[in-house]
């Protein structure tokens, strides 16, 4: 044991690759003189792992709690918390359910669920022939297990079989193709809790293989939800210019003028790259041309247009 990684919280989330296992905490519900002890280890079907330790096990047994890890790293976790509670080793697997182990839980429990917090905020949704489907605001993901919801209900209503993902993730044509789009974008596809997440790219060549004329439907939906803001942010910052040109004196100096208000603006959406901009950001920037566009109408003042429209965003 002198060569365990040392692990962190942060390291055991459900936010993995697609293949995932399960890190199980399976507690005897009574006492054994005395004391409580718990099972520490990796599954992929923890149910089915309680099943066949009960029927080996004299003392009825519980799963007291688990969470998803990357599969390359599963024994790695599993090794570690082993290492971690050494002390209240109580037999192969077994560890006495002590204040450490308890707290280490209850510390966990607490982390996973501001990550999920966290996901909750920074997901949107929209709905595809009925079905809710999630998109992560954060990195433009978009929910694959729901698009293989939405479109087995298109095909059943066709009289088509369901649609199986896994099976189709497991196609050389599939493989392959991601794998070049991982080296031009990085990673394309993830697991988020139960979901499997795609890049839009993946979920476009996703939904052709659903069903061709899905991809259609597929296309309209995910236009309205990545590139509907961006595109009336463009025509908004377009009025503004406009505005702004007519009202201002030195027409040699407004390249650089509208270089200085589209700084201010950036500064205030507090973005960088607005192509890495959130819907929020580009839903914020749009507000701010509009508000200056009319201002510059009403106060005939270029200055004090953006001064005002940026204090009131």
């Amino acid at each position: 044991m002198d060569k365990i990684k040392m692990c962190s919280i942060d390291e055991m989330r459900c936010f993995g690759n697609d293949d995932s296992k399960t890190i199980y905490f399976i507690s005897t519900t009574d006492s054994i003189g005395g004391q409580k002890v718990v099972k520490i280890g990796v599954s992929g079907n923890v149910t089915e792992r309680l099943k066949s330790l009960q029927s080996t096990t004299p003392f009825a047994l519980g799963l007291w709690y688990s969470f998803d890890v990357d599969e390359k790293r599963a024994f790695e976790i599993e090794g570690y918390l082993h290492y971690k509670f050494r002390e209240d080793h109580y037999h192969g697997e077994w560890f006495i359910k002590s204040s450490g182990v308890d707290t280490f839980v209850e510390c966990h429990k607490n982390e996973m669920l501001k990550f999920k917090n966290n996901y909750l905020q920074n997901t949107k949704k929209r709905k595809l022939f009925g079905i809710e489907i999630d998109s992560i605001v954060m990195n433009k993901f978009l929910c694959a297990t729901s698009l293989v919801k939405a479109g087995n209900r298109k095909r059943m209503v066709d009289g088509k079989a369901p649609f199986r993902l896994d099976s189709w993730l497991n196609q050389k044509g599939t493989k392959e193709f991601i794998e070049e789009l991982n080296k031009k974008y990085g990673k394309v596809k993830t697991k988020y809790g139960r979901n499997t997440w795609f890049h839009p790219l993946l979920f476009i060549d996703l939904a052709l293989a659903i069903d061709p004329k899905f991809k259609v439907e597929v296309y309209g939906w995910l236009f309205d939800l990545l590139i509907k803001n961006r595109n009336v942010s463009g025509d908004s910052y377009k009025q503004m210019c406009g505005n702004l040109y007519t009202r201002h004196r030195n027409k040699r100096s407004f390249p650089e003028f509208i270089k200085n208000v589209a700084g201010k603006i950036r500064l205030k959406c507090n973005v960088v790259d607005w192509q890495e901009a959130t819907e929020d950001q580009l839903r914020l920037r749009d507000k701010i041309h509009n508000e200056i566009a009319l201002l510059s109408d009403v106060l005939n003042n270029n200055d004090e247009a953006v001064r005002i429209a940026l204090l009131r965003n």
